[in-house]
């Protein structure tokens, strides 16, 4: 099926500015068409001038709102969705085998694709790919590479698993020779089991960060440890990796790589971070090499998205980019939505939201915040939602996770009940310790009860930070109509 399809659905031919176009005919479906990835390449095909339409089960801002804007149709799942005009259909990892479009899709005999095949076949067996991969930061480390290259004049095609404020879209492609990708080591498919980034033939790549997370994925981390080395094997011998430092795992991957390899942090690598000064406009830093020294500047906050920074630079600065324009782009960066993003003020106080759910990511958020802001009460309000947050694997880390928020709310767990009890994450555990550790923390079984205990908490020049892979129940979206 993957011979006819590609020969009769991809062709790589040439415009006359060199860009690879794609030659599809009739109608494109996605299912799960908004996710970020996927919905970025729904409105790119939807402005090649082919057919697109799609589905998806949570259906909300931003990604509904780019659809909505490209006029594609979004349905919700249903097996009628699926007619004969149909000619492919791009599977998000959402979708199972035994999923009802897929089986009328399987009756019906349309082909059918991953997003990451997808890409690969029909935009990067050409184009010098930069890959970023890692268990935290890609998606603001994808947003700022592409904002540098844009800067830096390289006119970029991109794909960034979020939403950044310096682009129209999430998704771009262009006559350059330059292609950044989000590497996701989220599985591709129900019937393709391989990390996304495999798909992604990287020239060049920037490794952020290594942990365990995805455990209906993973079993352990030395299964993530086996997907990252797979992967660095693959980048050639003319390329370059950048990797982090000071990840306890960096060392043992960098073994398995014949590139050129790089390396930063603040304790170890070949760009070091000196001190750091924060403030109001963001945070300035001294960066060290053996024979240089660099100042950065960046309007995001917090040490992670420092070294997020670092790893960016280091990038750019060894493809030859010019010094003096990265450094600038670096500077006047817009950030991502849903990555520690300011929405709105409600009773005078400050209301952020952000995508962390790893315990990793929750404390580096809330201890940016903390930073920026060290004498107001930080409000952290938490929906376990991602598979791994509603498992046990982490239900220690949380306590320390949350250690910089001053009151801590935790909304129902997402589908708890999909979840064997023995290995189900304990919101009431979580409480528990963290009243242990002098904190004023709430759990909540519906999202209304939480939204009347937040009103009435919430105090003028407060802090809170709304954190979830997910939508929080949209209460966000019910505070700022109500304003």
């Amino acid at each position: 099926m993957k011979d006819l399809l590609l020969k009769a659905y991809l062709s790589h031919q040439l415009d006359s500015q060199s860009s690879i176009c794609l030659k599809i005919p009739d109608t494109i479906y996605f299912m799960g068409i908004c996710g970020t990835a996927m919905a970025g390449l729904a409105v790119y095909l939807k402005q090649k001038g082919f057919n697109v339409l799609g589905s998806d089960q949570n259906i909300y801002p931003p990604m509904s709102l780019e659809l909505k804007k490209a006029r594609i149709p979004v349905f919700n799942y249903d097996e009628n969705n699926i007619k004969d005009s149909i000619k492919l259909i791009v599977v998000g990892n959402v979708i199972s085998s035994h999923h009802k479009e897929m089986l009328k899709a399987r009756e019906k005999q349309i082909p059918i694709i991953s997003f990451p095949e997808f890409l690969k076949q029909s935009l990067l067996l050409k184009t010098k790919n930069i890959v970023i991969i890692g268990t935290h930061g890609k998606s603001t480390s994808s947003a700022l590479m592409s904002h540098v290259a844009e800067q830096t004049h390289q006119n970029p095609n991109f794909f960034i698993g979020a939403v950044a404020n310096d682009f129209s879209s999430s998704f771009r492609v262009t006559p350059s020779p330059y292609f950044i990708l989000e590497g996701d080591e989220y599985d591709s498919s129900f019937f393709a089991k391989r990390a996304k980034f495999f798909y992604y033939k990287p020239s060049y790549a920037l490794l952020t960060s290594l942990e365990f997370d995805h455990a209906d994925i993973y079993n352990n981390i030395e299964e993530i440890k086996k997907a990252f080395c797979e992967f660095v094997k693959k980048i050639p011998a003319e390329g370059c990796l950048v990797a982090y430092a000071d990840s306890p795992y960096i060392e043992e991957l960098l073994s398995f790589c014949s590139a050129k390899v790089l390396t930063y942090g603040s304790k170890k690598g070949d760009f070091r971070i000196g001190s750091r000064e924060v403030n109001d406009k963001g945070q300035t830093f001294e960066v060290f090499t053996e024979s240089k020294k660099f100042k950065l500047s960046t309007p995001l906050f917090g040490e992670h998205n420092a070294l997020n920074t670092l790893g960016v630079f280091v990038l750019a600065y060894h493809l030859k980019w010019s010094e003096s324009q990265i450094l600038s782009a670096l500077k006047n960066f817009k950030g991502l939505k849903r990555r520690m993003e300011f929405r709105f003020k409600f009773k005078g106080a400050k209301i952020f939201e952000d995508f962390a759910h790893h315990p990793t990511a929750v404390k580096a958020s809330l201890s940016a915040l903390r930073e920026r802001y060290p004498h107001q009460r930080i409000l952290a309000l938490f929906e376990p939602r991602s598979f791994t947050s509603r498992l046990n694997v982490f239900q220690k880390d949380y306590i320390s996770a949350f250690s910089p928020a001053d009151l801590i709310f935790i909304a129902p767990s997402y589908n708890s009940f999909k979840i064997p009890q023995d290995k189900r994450f304990s919101i009431e555990q979580l409480v528990e310790d963290l009243k242990k550790q002098k904190k004023q923390a709430f759990k909540f079984s519906n999202f209304k009860d939480l939204e009347e205990k937040f009103k009435k908490t919430l105090k003028a020049n407060d802090i809170a930070i709304f954190m979830s892979s997910g939508s929080f129940g949209s209460l966000l979206n019910k505070f700022l109509s109500s304003i």
